[in-house]
């Protein structure tokens, strides 16, 4: 991962053959942001993303082994606890043209990815939700 400092809080990351979740959750640490929001454009090597089902409160994860562009990539970093948490989801480009998304898991390979984090203040701490099953934001 390369990381570029625009201003003193924004950045541009650069993936190349690396886990997007894993990366994001590095970078939060290194760079200590607690709070801050992301998009981003590129295209994967295989994905791993999940559905969140509300009915039995668990993800159903799905891996896609194929090459796609990555349409769209959103999200934002909280704390929960001392943990950073990165909460990021995806919008897939196949070679057909159609499209697949959801929630990115470990597991999502960026063959290239660019992503465009701002860092904000106050910050931005979730919780355990017991009717949903999600960490929320506080």
């Amino acid at each position: 991962m390369k990381s570029y400092r625009l201003s003193p809080n924004e950045f541009m990351l650069v993936l190349r053959d690396e886990d997007i979740l894993a990366s994001l959750k590095k970078f939060a640490v290194e760079k200590k942001v607690a709070s801050g929001r992301f998009t981003g454009i590129g295209a994967v090597s295989s994905a791993k993303i999940a559905f969140y089902n509300f009915f039995t409160k668990e993800y159903q994860s799905k891996n896609l082994g194929e090459p796609m562009e990555i349409i769209s990539l959103i999200g934002n970093f909280a704390m929960m606890g001392s943990e950073h948490v990165v909460h990021c989801h995806i919008g897939l480009g196949r070679e057909n043209m159609s499209m697949t998304g959801g929630h990115v898991m470990e597991g999502c390979i960026a063959r290239v990815c660019e992503i465009h984090v701002v860092k904000t203040v106050p910050k931005i701490t979730r919780n355990r939700d017991g009717k949903t099953g999600l960490n929320l934001i506080k």
